[in-house]
């Protein structure tokens, strides 16, 4: 019990998202060296280079695994709605990222400002909602893992650290399976 009264909030295990963290890089390495770098033979990074953004991707998954598993059995509080648990659902959806195109990411809120925005101002409604629409989507999407997040980590600065992490685990997803794109002008 918390000096409050209340249930004690669950404790994320370290042990665990090292362990997982490890074993994911390792799948996630395998997958790109034997799947995906065959398939896409010009694909950016090449080899051991992609190391890095699949440590990113199975850190970022390990942390939401041991979130999960450390809350097993409170769903009900984990996902009952908070201001807190929806501005971060809303945020991540804002800064999910949907691509990378030399090496700068591509977020759902970047490119609704840069081009929904502008539509509106220009009498062209239909861009400005459609944004709007995939922002809502990703937010609804994201709502779980802000739900885990916000439930399971108590501190506010470890909150945004692995709020964070989020975006860059996705980051590392894109540059590891789709890889690097670039314009050609």
């Amino acid at each position: 019990m918390q000096a409050d009264g209340g249930p004690q909030r669950p404790r994320l295990s370290a042990g665990l998202v090292l362990g997982l963290s490890l074993a994911l890089a390792g799948l996630l390495m395998a997958l790109r060296l034997w799947w995906v770098e065959p398939a896409s033979p010009n694909i950016v990074p090449k080899g051991w280079a992609a190391l890095p953004f699949a440590a990113m991707l199975a850190f970022g998954l390990a942390v939401v695994i041991g979130l999960a598993v450390a809350n097993r059995g409170r769903w009900r509080a984990v996902l009952w709605p908070r201001r807190s648990r929806v501005l971060g659902a809303l945020a991540l959806g804002f800064v999910t990222p949907i691509g990378v195109f030399s090496w700068l990411p591509w977020i759902l809120g970047g490119m609704w400002l840069t081009l929904g925005l502008p539509a509106l101002q220009e009498g062209q409604p239909s861009g400005f909602f459609l944004g709007l629409m995939l922002i809502g989507g990703a937010s609804v999407l994201a709502y779980p893992l802000s739900c885990l997040i916000v439930a399971g980590v108590k501190s506010r600065i470890w909150r945004v650290a692995v709020f964070g992490l989020m975006f860059w685990a996705a980051y590392g997803g894109i540059i590891l399976f789709q890889g690097n794109l670039r314009f050609a002008l």
